[in-house]
């Protein structure tokens, strides 16, 4: 899993330069990206993925979008891939932002007869040309400088304060935070 965030990042928006904490930043990165990446039920590091999908529709919905590039499309109607046909890539277009695959008119096939090979997901947050959303790097760097400005008091339920309490709930996200990742959270059905 990559991380969504950058120490960089976090101390800017921090506005320190102290290096006495980068080591912590660094590990509350990877923690709190791979938590995020958990709660989205995926990867969101750019990689290849092979999936089988429905047919007789038109669209096709990829579990891991965006999507960067198609390998290939093949349809079999006797659930062989290695003997099915290759959909021309005259037939489709990558739609909404790289979420979905269009057909031109109808996916050929039924139920799991389209094999879907493409590149899905995004670029790592530290690469220079990153295609990570700016709301979701920003979440996690928002995730990063509560857990790291708490960080005597995460992990209790409650703390006490000069006015009374604040419960902050084990491993859970900001309100703001979580509902960034609603937006990139695809729902698997099936």
């Amino acid at each position: 899993m990559i991380d969504l965030t950058t120490v960089d990042e976090v101390k800017c928006a921090i506005e320190t330069t102290d290096t006495d904490h980068d080591v912590n930043l660094a590990d509350r990165v990877t923690d709190v990206s791979h938590r995020m990446q958990t709660f989205l039920d995926r990867d969101l590091e750019l990689q290849s993925y092979v999936e089988v999908k429905n047919g007789g529709c038109v669209r096709i919905y990829p579990f891991n979008p965006p999507i960067q590039s198609i390998t290939g499309i093949i349809s079999s109607v006797v659930f062989d891939f290695t003997q099915g046909s290759t959909i021309p890539i005259t037939d489709y277009l990558i739609v909404n932002q790289g979420w979905d695959i269009d057909h031109l008119w109808l996916w050929p096939g039924g139920r799991n007869m389209i094999q879907l090979t493409y590149m899905g997901g995004y670029l790592d947050a530290s690469n220079v040309a990153s295609t990570l959303p700016k709301d979701l790097r920003g979440a996690a760097t928002k995730q990063v400088i509560f857990e790291f400005t708490n960080r005597k008091f995460v992990g209790q339920t409650s703390i006490d304060v000069a006015d009374g309490q604040i419960g902050i709930p084990e491993k859970a996200f900001l309100d703001s935070v979580m509902a960034v990742m609603k937006k990139y959270r695809i729902p698997k059905l099936g």
